[in-house]
């Protein structure tokens, strides 16, 4: 009752050695408001057990300055209803030094707000395995400048879920070098839209075996600009039915030096869409051997304005049976050019 009495004033002339006579249960009584009162000075000197007893609203009516000389054991008595119960505020005062001793649960207590309001050293400074403890709710607060921020070390620790729930926009502020350190199990947690929101730079992160591990999904959803930019190592590290899964749209994506990359058997994984979509500057880039390999199928999905395309060369290896099984429109596509050489 007496406690209850005193000012926030009152509280804040207690000295160390008056606090520190204090039960518990007394600071545990205290106001919100009566806490206000109380000095950096003062709060250093609690006890844990006393710091431990302080509930959410009390803790969050400390100053930001009295917050910021709790020492770490005194951090460490805090429960994670405690830690959560902390304005973003207050959580933007703490240092690196008091995240790295929070533990794996405690960091569970953070709200998806007080997360992002960590600058990105703080955010640095937790474990491996405290961010590997942050749940899907929790992430979603973390803005795209945070996880650009984060280690190759934290992304290892990071679940299927957990990736699975970025946003496109989060995803996009992933660096290249710890998209790199993605595991097999990661890169498959990826959604197609998250990869569509990859730039190039972070597209040219994966290794040809996390290209491997993409998905006909994934694949499908990549834009032309992203397949345009994928290296012909990692291009010609798609299987065929990864190569049949890439867009109408995003074929027109491919340079002349990545069409020319193309084996028969990739080739022979596209259907008649794709074949259709690619320009008549991609068809010239097509190698003989892709050309030699043609079926009169395939031929046959040859549009008139791709035809002039062909370089003599290519005509050159055409089968008889090919050109002879060629349309009306088509053969009248030819260039004169074309046609002498026939």
């Amino acid at each position: 009752t007496q406690i209850g009495g005193m000012t926030a004033s009152h509280i804040a002339a207690l000295s160390a050695t008056q606090l520190g006579a204090l039960e518990a249960t007394q600071i545990g009584a205290l106001s919100a408001a009566q806490v206000a009162g109380l000095s950096g000075t003062q709060v250093s000197t609690l006890s844990d057990t006393q710091v431990g007893t302080m509930n959410a609203t009390l803790l969050g009516g400390l100053s930001e300055t009295a917050l910021s000389t709790l020492t770490a054991t005194q951090m460490a008595s805090f429960s994670p209803a405690q830690i959560g119960g902390l304005t973003t505020t207050q959580i933007a005062t703490l240092t690196a030094t008091d995240f790295a001793e929070l533990s794996a649960t405690q960091v569970g207590g953070l709200t998806a707000s007080q997360l992002g309001a960590l600058s990105t050293t703080n955010l640095n400074a937790l474990t491996g395995a405290q961010i590997g403890a942050l749940t899907s709710t929790q992430f979603a607060g973390l803005t795209a400048t945070q996880l650009g921020g984060l280690g190759s070390g934290d992304f290892a620790e990071l679940s299927m879920t957990q990736i699975a729930n970025l946003t496109a926009s989060q995803v996009g502020g992933i660096s290249a070098s710890n998209i790199s350190s993605f595991n097999a199990t990661q890169v498959q947690g990826l959604s197609a839209t998250q990869l569509g929101g990859l730039t190039s730079t972070q597209l040219g992160g994966f290794s040809t075996t996390d290209i491997g591990e993409f998905s006909a999904t994934q694949i499908g959803g990549l834009t032309a600009s992203q397949i345009g930019s994928l290296s012909v190592t990692n291009l010609t590290a798609l299987d065929t039915t990864q190569i049949g899964a890439i867009s109408p749209t995003a074929m027109r994506g491919l340079s002349a030096y990545q069409v020319r990359s193309l084996t028969l058997d990739d080739f022979n994984g596209l259907n008649s869409t794709q074949i259709g979509a690619l320009t008549a500057t991609q068809v010239s880039a097509l190698s003989t051997t892709v050309i030699g390999g043609l079926t009169t199928t395939q031929v046959g999905y040859l549009t008139p304005t791709q035809i002039p395309g062909l370089t003599i060369t290519q005509l050159d290896w055409l089968s008889t049976t090919n050109i002879a099984a060629m349309s009306p429109l088509q053969v009248g596509a030819f260039t004169p050019a074309q046609v002498d050489s026939l």
